[in-house]
């Protein structure tokens, strides 16, 4: 009898710092989060300020509203896992229609490229689950540190979404940028160069993700005609 309650006790012990484990992980995948929305904010009013002193008053007064909904996306995508069920209530289509506003955005800058958005027939874009801003991240590293640098040509920003036979959702994005090499070398060369955090903060969030359970995994490689391809894959 003394032994089996041992047992009990040794297994309610395991389960409790179980759940403080997987608290503490919900908690920095939140702290992550959070650390995305003023990175990009700091950026964009960059941005205006710069149109503003440029004298593109009309310009500078479209970034703002735009600024503005991205903001409230942002805002509206605050992630809400369940530690348990390690669910999230942000769908595709939520993610979607913040990057097209930040796409838009982008765009008002300098209209130096095309978007390009290829969905599978078989995607539910209301049905599927994923975490808040986690392809937006890749896409402005896709501009910033591809396309902006890009001299000839129009540039192409291609994002690509379908189902894998196990149930997998596959996103590429892909660019036709300068590639990641050239990419370096010119911000090397360039001190005051944008360089980007986005990337390597949705980086620490997916490493804390995959410790909690949830099957995802990122692979960047170059494209051999130049640019640059990352594919995220995400278990529903």
């Amino acid at each position: 009898m003394a032994e089996k309650n041992i047992q009990l006790l040794i297994q309610e012990q395991s389960l409790k710092e179980s759940q403080q484990s997987r608290l503490i992980s919900y908690l920095q995948v939140q702290t992550l989060q959070s650390q995305l929305n003023p990175h990009f904010v700091f950026n964009a009013l960059d941005v205006v300020n710069n149109k503003i002193k440029e004298e593109n008053i009309e310009t500078a007064g479209e970034l703002m509203v735009d600024l503005s909904k991205l903001m409230r996306r942002f805002l509206e995508s605050s992630i809400h896992l369940d530690i348990n069920d390690q669910k999230t209530e942000h769908t595709l289509k939520d993610e979607l229609n913040l990057l097209e506003s930040y796409i838009r955005f982008e765009r008002l800058q300098y209209d130096k490229f095309d978007y390009k958005l290829e969905i599978a027939d078989d995607i539910e874009l209301e049905n599927t689950y994923i975490p808040p801003m986690l392809i937006q991240p890749y896409i402005e590293n896709a501009i910033k540190h591809g396309l902006m640098y890009k001299k000839e040509g129009r540039g192409i920003l291609q994002l690509s979404i379908y189902k894998s036979d196990n149930e997998t959702i596959i996103y590429h994005i892909i660019d036709n940028g300068v590639g990641r090499k050239a990419a370096k070398a010119i911000q090397d060369s360039h001190l005051k160069m944008y360089k980007s955090r986005g990337t390597e903060i949705v980086e620490k969030r997916i490493k804390v993700m995959q410790e909690m359970g949830i099957g995802i995994s990122v692979y960047t490689e170059d494209i051999s005609s130049g640019g640059t391809k990352v594919t995220l894959e995400i278990d529903v």
